[in-house]
């Protein structure tokens, strides 16, 4: 067993060598790259979205592919590889679970990294863990306990029943437009966008307003979110359990966001005409400076119920004493396996004891310094390529550039990639170049680099004449 341990141990630093930077493809590596490529595009019913499958070697930002080229990846699987590739410390989690089992853990038989995650996570969340001294009262929330499960659609699975059960026979909910919650059935009737559930049935359980918006100012925005809450709730009254959102709106939102001028008033009237507040973090969790969104936001006295996932490579729901659900309500035969739930605790001990949350951690530092760096850009650049706002928090960024058409942004992700930049987009008038990049890893010059590449992106879909 030792010598096996010590073996593989020897191959995971191997797989970090020569991933120090972009790359461009191998010629001899192309061919099989794309037959693979062919191939899992025919298994799974639709080409991948990207012409790349990884080989398991990377380093830091960036990835090795198949065709032997290396990526900077600044979108780290829709938000999840928050410490980018073979992170030593987490390797070594992965590592020292593998011998251990059971292999998964959930509801009859979880193990010593269910425990060890679980607790990190209400400690995480009231603020007690170590480098959250800095935190204000506003920011910690009272959670009472925490289940585990498989993925954000999951989790905010959960969620719902946890306040359904609360409030039954109240089932509906409120939520924002352009939110995003999730690929199953009832989440995508949750998510506000219509062609996330073509061909399904929907229920009308669910309701949506318009968000924060700066035109207006905070006070007209929270006028009118008040009064569209109550026209829902005055016309449908007792049928409306929660009011749920992201603090941050990711897919379809753009990574929008409302000052806590706006989000205290309007939680403060949801709680005073009965509804329960339900946090959706599945993507902002230990992405905005603090490891919740509503601790930046200084939110946590407001928090019912809350849902995270993503960065920690496994799924949660936690929950107020007052929520806590009956036995029956919510179980699973799995949640994930021990080695992401070692995993997904190492990365809270990492983000609380390495500087990297605070005003003065590494997330919000390197945030300041990517806002000035796009600041100075869109002086330079602005009026040649359209550049627009940065809507960023922590490490969610987006930006508005060009003509803000799906089909441009397309291309230009298209050439981003080829000259080695993984990206992805999101949003929809306009639709914005997106990243959720790995901060854990991310360092300035890093950043620096792949704005260079997009500029030399820019310039070329600039110079070709639109048909």
């Amino acid at each position: 067993m030792n010598a096996n341990f010590l073996e593989i141990s020897k191959q995971v630093a191997a797989t970090i060598q020569g991933c120090e930077g972009i790359r461009r493809a191998d010629p001899d590596k192309v061919s099989k790259s794309q037959e693979a490529i062919k191939k899992m595009g025919e298994l799974r019913g639709r080409p991948l979205l990207y012409p790349m499958m990884p080989t398991g070697r990377g380093s830091g930002p960036f990835v090795e592919l198949m065709d032997g080229s290396v990526k900077m990846d600044l979108i780290t699987g829709i938000g999840v590889s928050f410490f980018g590739y073979n992170h030593p410390a987490l390797t070594l989690e992965a590592l020292k679970c593998a011998f251990r089992a059971p292999v998964m853990q959930g509801t009859l038989m979880p193990g010593r990294e269910a425990m060890r995650v679980s607790e990190l996570l209400i400690k995480g969340a009231r603020g007690e863990l170590k480098g959250q001294e800095h935190l204000a009262e506003s920011a910690k929330a009272p959670i009472h306990q925490v289940w585990l499960s498989s993925c954000g659609t999951m989790a905010n699975e959960l969620a719902m029943k946890i306040m359904r059960q609360k409030k039954s026979p109240a089932y509906k909910f409120i939520s924002i437009k352009n939110c995003f919650a999730g690929r199953s059935s009832t989440m995508g009737e949750l998510t506000d966008e219509p062609k996330y559930r073509e061909g399904q049935p929907t229920f009308d359980q669910f309701k949506h307003i318009d968000f924060f918006e700066d035109a207006l100012g905070v006070e007209e925005s929270v006028q009118r979110a008040k009064q569209q809450i109550d026209a829902i709730l005055d016309k449908e009254p007792g049928l409306f359990a929660g009011f749920v959102f992201e603090p941050v709106q990711g897919e379809g939102g753009a990574f929008r966001q409302a000052p806590r001028d706006w989000w205290v008033p309007v939680l403060e009237h949801v709680k005073a005409r009965g509804l329960g507040v339900w946090m959706d973090e599945v993507q902002t969790f230990a992405r905005t400076g603090e490891l919740f969104a509503f601790q930046r936001l200084e939110l946590g006295a407001y928090v019912d119920v809350v849902s995270i996932a993503k960065p920690l490579h496994a799924a949660a729901v936690l929950w107020v004493e007052s929520y806590t659900p009956k036995p029956g309500l919510i179980a699973g035969t799995f949640s994930t396996s021990g080695s992401n739930l070692a995993i997904g605790a190492r990365i809270i001990e990492v983000l609380c004891e390495d500087g990297f949350l605070g005003s003065d951690g590494r997330i919000q530092r390197l945030e300041r310094f990517i806002a000035h760096d796009w600041n100075e850009r869109r002086e330079r650049l602005g009026s040649r390529f359209n550049l627009g706002r940065m809507n960023i928090l922590g490490g969610m960024v987006a930006m508005e550039l060009l003509d803000g058409k799906a089909e441009t942004i397309k291309k230009l992700l298209d050439l981003y990639f080829e000259k080695g930049v993984i990206g992805f987009s999101a949003g929809k008038t306009p639709v914005c170049l997106r990243f959720l990049p790995p901060m854990g890893v991310l360092q300035e010059d890093h950043w620096l680099t792949a704005m260079k590449i997009l500029e030399e992106c820019l310039e070329e879909i600039a110079s070709v004449p639109s048909p």
